[in-house]
C-alpha cells in the first residue's frame, strides 16, 4: 500500500503515482515521517502529525479513512449527464408532451377523425430513426444503409395505412437509393477510405436500387421515372464496382462469406 500526500488518500497495491493527480507515492510510513518533522507546532499540525502516525501503525485505518466508510479506495465522484444527453431528454420529453396535448385535444374537440394518432406515429417514426442514428454514428455506411432500409419502410407502412396512393414506391424509396449511394461514393472520396471499408455497404444499397425494377414489373409504381433513374445508378455503381474494383470485391466477398 502506498499513499498520496497531495491527494491524502491511501492506494492499494504498489502505484508510483497516484491515479488522481499524477504526482508521486511513499509508503505510509515514510509520509508519517516527513509530516511529523516538517509540521510546525500547532493544533491543525499536531492533529494532521497524529493522523498521519495513525496511519502507519494502522494501515487499515487510513484505508477507511480514504475510502470513506464505505469501502471505496478513492473518493466519490458523482455522474455528470453529458450536455448533449440532457438535450435529448428534454425533446423527448417536449414531444411526449406535444403528443398528450394532441390526444387531448383531438378526444376533447372530436371533428374528423383521430388525427392525433398521426402525430404519435410521427413522433415516434422520427425518435426510431434517431436512435438507428445515434447507434450507428461511428460507422457512416452502414448507418446510411439502415437508414435507407429504415425510412423505406417506414414510409411504406404509412402510405400503406393512408390508403397507399403509391407516393413511397413513387419517390420515397428510389430517390433515398439513389442519394444514399451518392452519400457513399461522397464519403468514401471525403475520408479516403480502404475499398473493404464501405465495399460492402455500396453493394447492399446497389441491391437495394435494383428492388424498383421489381415493382415496374409488378406494374405498382404510377410514376415511373424515379424507379428507371434509380435502376440505372444502380447497375452503374455495380458495373464501375466490378471493372475497376474487381479483385477487392471478390477478396471482400470469399472474406465475408468465409469462402
Amino acid at each position: 500500500m502506498r499513499r498520496c500526500e497531495k491527494c491524502r488518500v491511501n492506494l492499494t497495491g504498489h502505484p508510483v503515482q497516484c491515479p488522481l493527480c499524477g504526482s508521486e507515492t511513499a509508503p505510509p510510513g515514510d509520509v508519517a515521517g516527513k509530516t511529523a518533522g516538517n509540521n510546525p507546532p500547532g493544533p491543525g499540525g499536531a492533529a494532521e502529525n497524529l493522523r498521519s502516525v495513525t496511519n502507519a501503525a494502522d494501515p487499515a485505518a487510513g484505508d477507511r479513512e480514504s475510502a470513506g466508510g464505505d469501502g471505496r479506495s478513492y473518493p466519490y465522484l458523482p455522474y455528470a449527464v453529458p450536455p448533449h444527453l440532457k438535450l435529448i431528454r428534454l425533446l423527448q420529453l417536449g414531444t411526449i408532451a406535444a403528443a398528450a396535448i394532441c390526444v387531448v385535444i383531438n378526444y376533447a374537440l372530436p371533428s374528423r377523425g383521430w388525427w392525433s394518432l398521426f402525430v404519435i406515429a410521427g413522433t415516434a417514426s422520427f425518435w426510431l430513426t434517431f436512435a438507428i442514428a445515434m447507434y450507428k454514428r461511428h460507422n457512416i455506411p452502414k448507418n446510411l444503409v439502415w437508414q435507407t432500409a429504415l425510412i423505406s419502410l417506414l414510409a411504406l407502412g404509412w402510405d400503406i395505412f393512408t390508403g397507399f396512393r403509391g407516393w413511397s414506391v413513387d419517390y420515397v424509396i428510389p430517390v433515398l437509393c439513389i442519394g444514399t449511394m451518392a452519400c457513399l461514393a461522397v464519403w468514401a472520396r471525403i475520408k479516403k477510405l480502404r475499398t473493404e471499408d464501405y465495399l460492402i455497404y455500396l453493394i447492399l444499397d446497389s441491391i437495394f436500387g435494383i428492388l424498383p425494377a421489381l415493382l415496374l414489373l409488378l406494374g405498382i409504381p404510377h410514376v415511373n421515372f424515379p424507379s428507371t433513374i434509380c435502376i440505372a445508378v444502380s447497375i452503374v455503381s455495380l458495373s464501375s464496382l466490378w471493372l475497376l474494383e474487381g479483385n477487392a470485391l471478390w477478396a471482400e466477398i470469399c472474406r465475408r462469406l468465409h469462402i
